[in-house]
């Protein structure tokens, strides 16, 4: 169809831009001008954030490589069927909606709200 053809020339001019990674997702083409990928944005992000912990969410192929960058005590949720590295899978965003509001009221409840 058409947006099978559109995701396919994304991906073509994609490859003939010098310094651009192309990574092929669930109906989404990632074009990035950024040496790396989810999985080493995490890793930064976890180094400069100091965190003990990480809870990562997603629904696409594009985030596996964050999903294996994950370590224990560190939570990975995969919205949607499909393999996945993530330790934790949701059916749906309507899920997903529901377990953040379940965590949330845990952290209120724990009183580490602002923790």
């Amino acid at each position: 169809g058409v947006a099978a053809d559109l995701e396919e020339r994304a991906e073509e001019a994609g490859r003939d831009l010098e310094g651009v990674d192309v990574l092929p997702g669930k109906h989404v083409v990632e074009l990035a001008v950024l040496r790396g990928d989810k999985g080493q944005a995490l890793d930064r992000l976890r180094a400069l954030l100091g965190v003990d912990a990480v809870f990562y969410a997603g629904d696409d192929t594009t985030d596996e490589r964050a999903f294996r960058a994950l370590e224990p005590p560190d939570v990975g949720v995969h919205v949607g069927d499909g393999p996945s590295a993530a330790s934790q899978r949701v059916p749906d965003i309507p899920a997903m909606s529901r377990l953040l509001e379940h965590l949330a009221r845990c952290r209120r409840e724990s009183g580490s709200a602002g923790a």
